[in-house]
C-alpha cells in the first residue's frame, strides 16, 4: 500500500473534472471518540488499483483555515490558489495491491494504523527541522532522541488541547496567533503583557490560565520573566 503524492500524474488524474468513475461510496470511520464521514472511488489507473478517498472533515477544516488567512489579507492566499487546492483538500490517494477481496474501508483503516507513525516522522522533518542529525557519539544520540521525544510530547499536548478547544482551528494558526504575545511569568502565574481580548479567549480555551496585566505593555521586574 503506497500513498500517492499530489504531484503525481495518477493524482492528478484521479481529480480531475473528466475522471472515469469506478466504483464508490462513503463510510463513517471511528477512531476514539474521532468520526468522520470519508468518500471513496476505487479506480484502475495505469493497470494499477488506486482508492481515492476524501475525508470530509479535513476537507471543510483545510478550506475554513484558507479562508481565514484570505480574510485576514494574508499574502499567499487568493480565490485563484483555494480553486487550486480544493480537488485535493483531504484527499488521499494510496495504489493498493492487496486485491479486490480488501473493500475500501479495510484498506482505510489499515492505512490509518500506520499513519500515526507517519505522522511522527513528518513533524520531525519537517515540523523541527530535524534532517542530517546523524550522529556518531553514544552520548549525543541519547541526548538528541529525549529532546525529539520531549518535542513530540509537547506536541502531542498542544494538538491534544487544540482539539478539546472547540475552536476548529489548526495547531499551525493558533501558534500563528500565539507568537503575537509576549507573556511573562510573575509570581508563579503566567501573565499575557499585550494580548487582544480575542486571542485571550484562545488562550482560555486552549486551557493555559494565561492573565492579562492589568497595565498592559509594562514588563514586571522579575527574574522569573520571560519573553
Amino acid at each position: 500500500m503506497i500513498e500517492l503524492p499530489k504531484s503525481d500524474r495518477r493524482c492528478r488524474a484521479s481529480v480531475a473534472p473528466e475522471a472515469e468513475e469506478g466504483s464508490q461510496g462513503r463510510f463513517v470511520w471511528t477512531r476514539g471518540r474521532k468520526a468522520c464521514v470519508v468518500e471513496w472511488r476505487d479506480d484502475m489507473l495505469a493497470g494499477r488499483r488506486v482508492l481515492h478517498f476524501c475525508d470530509l472533515l479535513q476537507q471543510a477544516q483545510i478550506q475554513e483555515s484558507y479562508l481565514r488567512h484570505m480574510e485576514m489579507g494574508t499574502s499567499g492566499y487568493t480565490q485563484e490558489g483555494l480553486d487550486a487546492m480544493l480537488p485535493y483538500m483531504g484527499v488521499t490517494l494510496l495504489q493498493a495491491s492487496l486485491g479486490a477481496g480488501r473493500s475500501a474501508q479495510d484498506i482505510w483503516s489499515l492505512y490509518k494504523r500506520r499513519w500515526s507513525i507517519e505522522t511522527l516522522f513528518d513533524y520531525f522533518k519537517n515540523g523541527q527541522g530535524a534532517v542530517a542529525l546523524g550522529q556518531q557519539d553514544y552520548c549525543r544520540e541519547q541526548g538528541l532522541a529525549f529532546i525529539l521525544l520531549v518535542s513530540a510530547l509537547i506536541m502531542r499536548e498542544v494538538s491534544d488541547a487544540a482539539q478539546a478547544s472547540g475552536l476548529g482551528m489548526s495547531v499551525g494558526d493558533i501558534l500563528l496567533d500565539a507568537r503575537m504575545v509576549k507573556a511573562c511569568r510573575r509570581f508563579g502565574k503566567w501573565e499575557a503583557l499585550n494580548c487582544k481580548k480575542k486571542r485571550l479567549e484562545l488562550f482560555s480555551k486552549m486551557n493555559t490560565g494565561l492573565e492579562v496585566v492589568p497595565r498592559p505593555g509594562s514588563i514586571p521586574k522579575n527574574p522569573d520573566c520571560c519573553g
